[in-house]
C-alpha cells in the first residue's frame, strides 16, 4: 500500500497559488483520492496525440492569442473538493467516479490579494455550491504490436451534463487517434439559474511519430461553442498545431510549436492568425 500527498504551485503568483491539493492511497484495491482535484472523467479521457508546448485540447492556445474559446474535450468544473476512486485495471478495463458535494466550497479559492500580497487562509471565494458526479471507464491493450487505448467519459454538473469518448492506436512508431465531447447547455448551472447559451460540441483529431529522441505531431481541432447570450460568446472555431519535442537529457526536453488558429465569433469580430513558440520543458 502506498499514502501519499500531491500539492501543485503556480509558476507565478497568483490570488490561487496553491492549485490542486489532494491525499491519495494506492493498493490492490485500486486508488483513492480525497482533496481538490480534477474529476475522473476529466483525468481518464483520451486525446488526440499532440508533442508541442502550445496544444490544441486543454492547452496553452489562449496563452499566445486572444481566441475567444479554447477545445477542451474533457470536463470544465476544474478542481473542485471531491473524492475520486479508480479499480484496478482488470483485462485492460478501469473504472473511475467522482463526486463533489454541494457544500458551497467547491471551486472556492483565496483571492484577499492585499497591497501586493497573497491573502492567508481566508477562503473567501465561495465555490459553486452544486453536486458534481463524474465518471469514466477506459481500456488499453496490446494486439500484435498494436496498441490499443479507448476512454468514455460522463459528468453531471448542475441542472446539465457533458459525456464524450476518445480513442488512441500505435503501431510501429506513430500514434493516431482523437476524442469528441458534447456538453449540454445547462452544465454547471444551478436551479435558480437559467441557460441562456446551446450546446457545444468539440473534437480534435492527430498524429505523432516518434524516432529515438524525437518526435513530431501534427493536430487539429473544432468546436462549435456558445458561452452565452451575448455577442462574442459563441462561434466557431478552427485549430491547428505542429509540435516537435527533442530530449535533451532526463527530464530536460526541447519543445516547439506553429500553430494556426480560425475564430468566427457570432455577432462580433473574427479573429485568426498563427505563431510559433519554442523552449525548454523541465520536469521532475
Amino acid at each position: 500500500m502506498e499514502v501519499g500527498a500531491v500539492v501543485e504551485l503556480e509558476g507565478e503568483t497568483s490570488s490561487d497559488q496553491i492549485d490542486e491539493q489532494y491525499l491519495y492511497i494506492n493498493g490492490g484495491f485500486g486508488r483513492l483520492e480525497v482533496g481538490k482535484n480534477d474529476s475522473a472523467a476529466d483525468s481518464m479521457q483520451l486525446a488526440a496525440p499532440s508533442v508541442g508546448p502550445v496544444g490544441i485540447n486543454d492547452g496553452d492556445l489562449t496563452i499566445w492569442t486572444n481566441a475567444n474559446y479554447l477545445i477542451d474535450t474533457s470536463t470544465t468544473a476544474g478542481d473542485q473538493n471531491r473524492a475520486t476512486y479508480y479499480t484496478p485495471s482488470l483485462g485492460g478495463f478501469r473504472l473511475g467516479v467522482s463526486y463533489a458535494d454541494d457544500s458551497g466550497r467547491n471551486g472556492s479559492f483565496d483571492s484577499d490579494v492585499t497591497d501586493g500580497a497573497i491573502g492567508g487562509l481566508h477562503d473567501d471565494t465561495s465555490g459553486d455550491g452544486l453536486n458534481i458526479v463524474s465518471g469514466g471507464v477506459e481500456y488499453s491493450g496490446d494486439f500484435n504490436g498494436v496498441s490499443l487505448g479507448v476512454s468514455a467519459i460522463a459528468e453531471n454538473y448542475g441542472e446539465g451534463n457533458v459525456y464524450g469518448g476518445g480513442v488512441n492506436v500505435g503501431f510501429a512508431n506513430f500514434t493516431v487517434g482523437g476524442s469528441y465531447s458534447h456538453v449540454e447547455d445547462d452544465y454547471g448551472v444551478g436551479e435558480r439559474g437559467t441557460a441562456d447559451s446551446d450546446d457545444t460540441d468539440q473534437f480534435d483529431l492527430g498524429v505523432s511519430y516518434a524516432m529515438d529522441a524525437a518526435a513530431v505531431s501534427l493536430t487539429y481541432g473544432y468546436a462549435d461553442y456558445s458561452k452565452g447570450a451575448d455577442a462574442g460568446d459563441s462561434g466557431e472555431i478552427n485549430t491547428v498545431d505542429l509540435g516537435l519535442s527533442y530530449t535533451l537529457g532526463a527530464g530536460v526536453a526541447w519543445r516547439s510549436s506553429i500553430f494556426w488558429f480560425d475564430d468566427e465569433i457570432d455577432g462580433g469580430n473574427d479573429n485568426d492568425g498563427y505563431g510559433a513558440v519554442t523552449g525548454i520543458a523541465l520536469t521532475f
